[in-house]
């Protein structure tokens, strides 16, 4: 049974996506902390996921007879698994701040593809403050920890090559939640994420066997993988239900959220200090959430304003918005 929720309350599941999805992100550092293998650490991550999503599978109904929730699901969990198949080496060849804003900057895929994908338009006065906004913070935190040499110095064409693949494949992952709500008209969420991990768990123990990796995880992947199983199953099926909202909102808002609560949880549980450029990528994101809350009433506001006073001469056409439509 799925419940209509306001808008309000879409955004507060929203912000509680992006508050595990900062786990998520713990997660990713606990295993490149233990240099947990890719493989284990992405198979228990992808079955304890599995496993959350068919507990809250019986309270929602899915078409297991439909194949293209099969074949759709199936394609986004292998695409998960490659997504992490090129982040972890890429970790281990630059800085871990250039990549860390470039796995960020994924959300620049869905956001600028939302016209032509998911029909929505973009407020040209305003979604590039936002998406601007998100940049600066990302570029702020990155110059915070090279000051605390929290990073290494590196060049070279295959750095330069992984970043690019990281951001496309990031990217497109990001953008497959909005792609199925749209798909399969808002139903089948708690399937799509089913399939998914499961097929991307499958994937991995396939892959590991036929290159005859050794298949038990240690204690630290064991670890990494339950908390970040847990994380990105509860984000992602609370990321899912806010997912009517526009897409320059969904992601910039559960973006910021989700860099935030990273910080804060890498600070407090790895002692890391924080300077001035950190404090100002903080104030950003800070911003970012909300510009991003405020991004619908003032437009409703603006729009108000131009009927209400008749102004011509400047063309204020800012588009109809995903989230002017009534939300189920």
């Amino acid at each position: 049974m799925q419940l209509a929720l306001s808008t309000p309350v879409l955004y507060l599941v929203l912000f509680l996506s992006g508050l595990f999805w900062a786990m998520l992100g713990l997660g990713y550092k606990v295993a490149d902390h233990h240099s947990c293998r890719t493989g284990s650490f992405s198979r228990v991550m992808f079955f304890s996921a599995g496993v959350i999503c068919v507990i809250t599978a019986f309270f929602q109904h899915t078409h297991w007879s439909d194949w293209r929730l099969w074949v759709f699901s199936g394609v986004v969990g292998v695409l998960f698994y490659g997504v992490l198949l090129i982040l972890m080496p890429t970790y281990r060849l630059g800085p871990a701040s250039v990549v860390w804003i470039v796995v960020n900057l994924g959300i620049l895929v869905p956001i600028f593809l939302s016209p032509l994908l998911f029909d929505e338009h973009l407020y040209w006065f305003i979604d590039p403050v936002l998406i601007g906004l998100f940049i600066l913070m990302l570029l702020a935190f990155q110059r915070g920890m090279a000051q605390a040499k929290e990073t290494t110095r590196a060049t070279g064409l295959l750095f330069l090559f992984a970043l690019l693949s990281v951001f496309l494949a990031n990217g497109v992952l990001l953008a497959a939640p909005k792609w199925q709500s749209i798909l399969f008209h808002g139903g089948d969420r708690i399937g799509y994420l089913t399939i998914s991990y499961f097929a991307g768990g499958i994937f991995t123990a396939g892959l590991d066997l036929f290159r005859r990796e050794p298949l038990r995880p240690t204690a630290w992947e064991w670890k990494a993988g339950l908390l970040a199983g847990l994380s990105t199953s509860i984000g992602m099926v609370l990321f899912m239900t806010a997912i009517k909202l526009p897409a320059a909102v969904v992601y910039s808002m559960n973006g910021g959220v989700s860099l935030l609560g990273g910080v804060a949880l890498t600070s407090i549980i790895y002692h890391e200090r924080f300077n001035l450029m950190k404090v100002v990528g903080l104030a950003l994101g800070t911003i970012v959430l909300l510009t991003a809350v405020l991004r619908e009433p003032l437009v409703m506001k603006l729009k108000h304003l131009r009927e209400r006073h008749a102004i011509t001469g400047v063309s204020l056409d800012y588009g109809q918005s995903a989230s002017e439509k009534p939300v189920e």
